[in-house]
């Protein structure tokens, strides 16, 4: 018997939000739930339904995954029109995406970095960093420090920050990648790589 009440409530909560959304106007699934929420017995259904029906869609909009979580991030974003997830790096919880308004040409293809950490079951937000062209960039609010940027010069092999060789993403365009690098220093060097086995400094600390 204790069986019977979440079947019947799902097959009510199914039913009810077809006909509440159009989606089903079968005149037989719409004359079965009018007969079956009349008198009494009827709205503590409804009650029933309103209530599961609630949990359900709670449950079922509650973004799950990292991807998930940016997505819904992303379109929640009011200074966002498009967006466009270019590469997810799972060891490090890093999603390498684009993302601009609609009449904004300077940021169209302007790559970033989101950092997520997950807190029990659920994936958050961390931060941002914008990983400029030719350039370098550094989230310094709080540990882990983000260290990235972009560069378009074929004769640019890699990036080295501090004494570790930065992770390197390609763009979809083949001439953009991206660099980046997490660490425990505020301060850290940065020196290109060229492809001769020359070096190029991008940020020089001067000791």
């Amino acid at each position: 018997m204790l069986n019977k009440q979440p079947l019947c409530l799902c097959y009510y909560a199914k039913h009810y939000r077809l006909w509440l959304t159009g989606s089903n106007f079968q005149k037989e699934i719409q004359d079965k739930v009018k007969e079956d929420l009349k008198g009494e017995d009827g709205l503590k259904k409804s009650i029933y339904i309103v209530l599961f029906s609630s949990v359900l869609l709670l449950v079922g909009c509650n973004p799950k995954t990292m991807e998930e979580v940016f997505d819904h991030e992303m379109k929640n974003n009011k200074d966002v029109d498009e967006y466009k997830l270019v590469e997810k790096v799972e060891e490090d919880n890093v999603i390498i995406f684009t993302s601009h308004k609609e009449d904004d040409d300077y940021n169209k293809d302007q790559p970033k970095l989101a950092l997520f950490v997950k807190s029990g079951d659920e994936w958050l937000w961390k931060k941002t960093n914008v990983c400029q062209l030719d350039k370098w960039n550094g989230n310094l609010d709080g540990e882990p420090y983000i260290w990235c940027g972009t560069i378009t010069e074929p004769r640019h092999e890699n990036v080295i920050v501090g004494d570790t060789e930065a992770e390197m993403i390609e763009m979809n365009d083949g001439i953009k990648r991206v660099w980046y690098h997490m660490s425990k220093n505020r301060n850290e060097e940065i020196k290109v790589i060229l492809t001769d086995g020359t070096e190029e400094w991008l940020k020089e600390v001067i000791k």
